[in-house]
């Protein structure tokens, strides 16, 4: 399946048929998705559809890429991203006092 979408851009990837061959592959192999995936999937290629109904000449990863970059800014950054580095560097200091302690006692 890799060697279907590898070299495609995501401009003209079409979700529809991506989420048909993963579905396709799931079903082969006998394995078992959450209801979730399936969920999300089917309404990734429902709003595809619809957005190529209403707009043949828009790219449905137009309107993806802002969401997913706000997802994984949230996911991974997030507005409390400056206090959890300011927490880990103070775990780091700790640490380091720690250690040096430790290594000045024995």
């Amino acid at each position: 399946m890799l060697e279907l979408y590898v070299d495609v851009s995501l401009e003209r990837l079409r979700f529809e048929d991506a989420i048909g061959e993963v579905l396709q592959l799931v079903r082969r192999h006998g394995l078992r998705l959450p209801g979730t995936f399936v969920l999300f999937f089917r309404a990734l290629a429902m709003c595809e559809g619809m957005l190529q109904t209403l707009d043949p000449d828009s790219s449905f990863t137009d309107y993806l890429v802002p969401i997913v970059r706000k997802l994984i800014y949230h996911a991974f950054a997030g507005p409390d991203l400056l206090g959890r580095l300011g927490d880990s560097a103070t775990d780091a200091a700790k640490l380091i006092i720690a250690l040096v302690g430790r290594h000045l006692l024995s």
